[in-house]
């Protein structure tokens, strides 16, 4: 990784840093089973329902959200450190970072925007991998919007500023200090200081 050059806790080091809290969705495809779901003497595969759970979807054509949420999420780890929820980042990073991101969204909405086309088709097909089962699917099957609803990726950056000193308390203390906390994860170059 890459270090804070020198290890600062004042206000310098968050004014070179940008936070970003990424904020992925994606369907589980997945309903609660209930008791009139196991009517029947026999249990559902595995590949359909696990304790608690039904599969209304081939998990497989979900697979490309979660790849990409992971090619985000190592996108951010490589250029920052996961800090207070999110990432912080280098502001000379910054662009790069907003620049990728885009992409990595356009391509999660591309996907979206095909598995919704062929939603009502994949859910048939995952009733037909699925023979004996097809009231216990298809009666847990959700409208589109619902799923469309589930299905997002969006990020936020924004600058971290601690709150101003009141009277004897700092509450901006507590900040500095995971600031300062980040020890030497990232290279944020210092101005020099001056000479007292």
């Amino acid at each position: 990784m890459v270090s804070i050059n020198p290890p600062t806790t004042d206000i310098t080091a968050l004014k070179q840093l940008t936070a970003i809290r990424l904020d992925v969705n994606i369907w589980s495809a997945r309903r609660k089973l209930t008791a009139t779901d196991l009517a029947t003497p026999d249990l559902p595969p595995e590949s359909l329902a696990s304790l608690g759970s039904k599969k209304v979807c081939n998990p497989e054509d979900l697979r490309v959200f979660a790849t990409l949420k992971a090619r985000a999420i190592a996108l951010l780890d490589r250029h920052g450190v996961r800090f207070l929820g999110g990432w912080v980042i280098p502001e000379a990073a910054t662009r790069s970072v907003i620049e990728s991101l885009e992409t990595i969204g356009t391509d999660f909405n591309t996907a979206k925007d095909a598995f919704l086309g062929r939603y009502d088709q994949a859910v048939r097909d995952w009733i037909g991998q699925n023979p004996g089962w097809e009231r216990l699917i298809a009666g847990s099957m959700v409208g589109i919007d619902t799923v469309r609803a589930r299905l997002g990726f969006a990020w936020q950056m924004f600058k971290i500023v601690p709150p101003k000193k009141s009277g004897k308390a700092d509450a901006g203390r507590p900040l500095l200090d995971a600031v300062a906390n980040l020890g030497r994860e990232l290279i944020i170059p210092l101005p020099p200081r001056p000479c007292p």
